[in-house]
């Protein structure tokens, strides 16, 4: 199956699967793979114009990203995946809409997950629709995340602040 990955975690969750992506966004760490995906924000710019350019396309209802059509129409995918949770992070709904419309009839595949528990689902719902089991791979990460959570029971968890945007 002939699948793009518009978004890294889409990326990350075909290579958890065994599964190769036939093109990735901008964002991805996939050497030798097509680019489908570009920032609307030319490199170089301080945060505080960052900051700005992005307030003004949110304000604007515009996306800051583009999906590079002729690009993955000429990549001819069986499925694209992008996700839903947030338009300042990657491809909108409305661009993938848009680049939809060059490829008729090419299902796209939205992950959802917004936290580590709903990671299974968006697992499952991939390998699905990419027509591959996932069940003994999901069962091994969360045996995985079992012995940590055994390995550091009963210490004290550690304050942290995760500062998303500054």
């Amino acid at each position: 199956m002939r699948i793009a990955s518009l978004v890294p975690a889409a990326t990350e969750i075909l290579r958890f699967l065994g599964l190769e992506p036939v093109g990735v966004s901008h964002c991805c760490a996939w050497p030798n793979k097509p680019v489908l995906t570009e920032s609307i924000l030319p490199k170089g710019l301080s945060q505080a114009e960052i900051d700005r350019r992005v307030r003004q396309a949110v304000q604007a209802g515009e996306s800051l990203y583009r999906v590079r059509t002729e690009v993955l129409e000429a990549l001819k995918p069986d499925l694209i995946l992008t996700q839903g949770v947030c338009e300042v992070c990657a491809v909108g709904p409305a661009e993938l809409r848009q680049a939809a419309a060059c490829l008729p009839g090419v299902p796209s595949l939205s992950l959802q997950g917004t936290r580590l528990m709903h990671l299974w689902d968006d697992l499952r719902r991939v390998a699905a629709a990419a027509g591959v089991s996932a069940e003994q791979r999901i069962a091994a990460l969360q045996g995985r995340l079992e012995r940590v959570r055994q390995a550091v029971a009963g210490r004290k968890r550690p304050r942290v602040a995760f500062v998303e945007w500054l």
